[in-house]
C-alpha cells in the first residue's frame, strides 16, 4: 500500500481500522453509529469505499485525510494483510503528519500489541512464511505493531462494558473537535451519554451540557474570567480546589479590606 502524502486538510474527522470478522457487527457497528450520532465524519470501508473504487487507493487516502485515526485491536487483527498495511499507514501518518492515533484494545492485551505475542505471534509467523523474499514488509508491520501497543488507549477490560468504553471514546474526539450544534438530536445524544459529567472543551478550560430544558450550558475555569484587579494579591486570593472539573482548576476567593 504505497500513497503519496494529499493536502492536510482533513476530510474525516476520525478512520476506523478493524478486522471486519471480529468487530463488525459488534462493537464496531456500536462505536460506528455512536460517532455518527455524534455528528463526528467518520471513514469505515463499508460505508465510504465507491463502487469501483480501488481498496489500495482510496485507503491511505482516507487516512491522511482523517484527523484521527482510530484501531481496534482484535485476536484476528494481525491476521489480515489490509488491517497491517493499513496500520503501518496510519503510524507513518502520525509520524509525519501528526495524527492523533487512538487505540482500543479489544480483548486483547496491548503488551501483547507491543510485542506480538499470544494470536499476534501466529499472525506474524504465518506472514513470514508467505512475505519470505518481502522481509522489509514484515518488519514494518511489526514496527508499527510495537508501536501502536506504546500509545495510550482504551483497553476494554478496564471498562464496566462495551457502551462505557464507547461513551469515552466519543467524549474525547467531541472535546478535541469542539463540537458545538444546535440541533437536538446532538444535544439529546450529549446528554444521553452521561447526565453528571459535562464535557471538557477548548483545552479543559471549558466545560459544555445540557441543562434539564435542553439548554446548552457552558461553564468556565475561573482563571478565564476577566476580573478586574484578579492579579492583586491584595484584593484575590486563588486557591486550587481538588473537586474541580477542570485541568486548570482554581476558585477566586475574595478577601475583604
Amino acid at each position: 500500500m504505497s500513497h503519496t502524502f494529499s493536502s492536510e486538510i482533513h476530510k474525516y474527522d476520525a478512520f476506523l481500522s478493524f478486522r471486519g470478522e471480529d468487530t463488525r457487527r459488534t462493537f464496531v457497528s456500536h462505536l460506528y453509529n455512536a460517532l455518527v450520532q455524534g455528528r463526528i465524519d467518520v471513514f469505515k470501508d463499508d460505508e465510504r469505499l465507491e463502487t469501483g473504487k480501488s481498496i489500495s487507493d482510496e485507503l491511505p487516502k482516507a487516512i491522511e485525510e482523517s484527523k484521527f485515526a482510530i484501531v481496534i485491536f482484535s485476536e484476528s487483527y494481525a491476521s489480515s494483510k489490509w488491517c497491517l498495511e493499513e496500520l503501518a499507514h496510519i503510524i507513518k501518518c502520525r509520524n509525519e503528519l501528526d495524527q492523533i492515533v487512538i487505540p482500543i484494545f479489544y480483548n486483547v492485551d496491548p503488551s501483547d500489541v507491543r510485542h506480538q505475542t499470544q494470536t499476534f505471534a501466529e499472525s506474524f509467523s504465518q506472514h513470514e512464511e508467505k512475505y519470505k523474499d518481502d522481509i522489509e514488509k514484515i518488519q514494518r508491520w511489526r514496527d508499527a505493531f510495537a508501536e501502536s501497543g506504546k500509545i495510550s488507549g482504551y483497553h476494554l477490560q478496564n471498562y464496566k462494558d462495551e457502551a462505557d468504553c464507547i461513551k469515552k471514546v466519543v467524549e474525547r474526539l467531541i472535546s478535541v473537535l469542539h463540537i458545538e450544534s444546535d440541533d437536538d438530536d446532538v444535544r439529546a445524544f450529549i446528554r444521553g451519554m452521561d447526565n453528571n459529567s459535562p464535557i471538557l472543551i477548548d483545552g479543559g478550560k471549558m466545560s459544555f451540557s445540557l441543562d434539564k430544558k435542553r439548554k446548552k450550558c457552558f461553564m468556565i475555569a475561573a482563571r478565564e474570567l476577566d476580573i478586574e484587579w484578579s492579579h492583586k494579591p491584595k484584593y484575590w486570593k486563588w486557591l486550587s480546589h481538588s473537586d474541580s472539573r477542570f485541568y486548570i482548576f482554581a476558585v477566586p476567593f475574595h478577601i475583604l479590606v
